[in-house]
């Protein structure tokens, strides 16, 4: 338990369990070697007494652990010692013996590094929080130079570049003297880059002044 390991006696592979063996001698005992991938490797004494049939049935210990896997968000791909073994929400089964290094990458979030210590048939839970990266807004003007507002925090002017910024919903401010001021939402993905554009409408009236005779001085 479980099938398919390897049984040698003397060097000798007999073949895979389960097994019947009908070539041993019953006058001495013999050493089989029980061996599976990822088990340890075990040794039983036997003996039969004649033609009676011997029945064995022999349980492995896990050379290996166990790692059950989640992220917030899922579908994070996870790396154990550089190697891809799944997708979040995963259980690692066979990973080595000893220090691994369980790695969780994800499109949009930093890289979240975990090292674990493994022994024999351990096992362990990892529920790992992923950071997202900081998302980049350029926002344009059209006239230029105007005061740019994230959140009501002060960005300077347009064309101004925030690359500071969380992803998810943010309220833009464009304000310019003479100018009506505009405000958008808009939603960033994490470690994307965004431009938005703003045309600003002047509130300056146009008054023209005519007089007969021409020539006169307005104040």
């Amino acid at each position: 338990e479980p099938a398919g390991a390897d049984v040698k006696c003397n060097g000798v592979s007999l073949g895979t369990t389960p097994l019947l063996v009908t070539t041993l001698a019953s006058d001495r005992p013999h050493a089989l070697e029980l061996s599976l991938n990822g088990y340890q490797t075990k040794r039983i004494d036997v003996q039969t007494e004649g033609r009676h049939p011997l029945v064995r049935t022999e349980t492995l210990a896990l050379d290996s652990g166990v790692v059950d896997c989640t992220t917030e968000p899922a579908g994070a791909t996870v790396l154990v010692n550089g190697v891809e073994r799944g997708v979040t929400p995963v259980k690692l089964s066979n990973v080595p013996k000893g220090v691994a290094t369980v790695v969780f990458r994800l499109a949009g979030y930093k890289d979240e590094t975990r090292e674990l210590r493994l022994t024999p048939g351990d096992s362990q839970t990892l529920a790992v929080q992923l950071k997202g990266q900081p998302a980049k807004l350029v926002v344009v003007s059209s006239p230029g130079g105007a005061k740019v507002f994230v959140d009501d925090d002060y960005q300077g002017k347009t064309p101004a570049t925030i690359s500071t910024l969380a992803g998810g919903a943010h309220k833009i401010r464009v304000e310019l003297a003479g100018h009506a001021p505009v405000t958008r939402d808009v939603v960033l993905a994490n470690g994307a880059a965004k431009t938005e554009e703003f045309k600003l409408e002047s509130m300056l009236g146009r008054l023209e002044v005519v007089t007969i005779p021409a020539g006169a001085r307005v104040s």
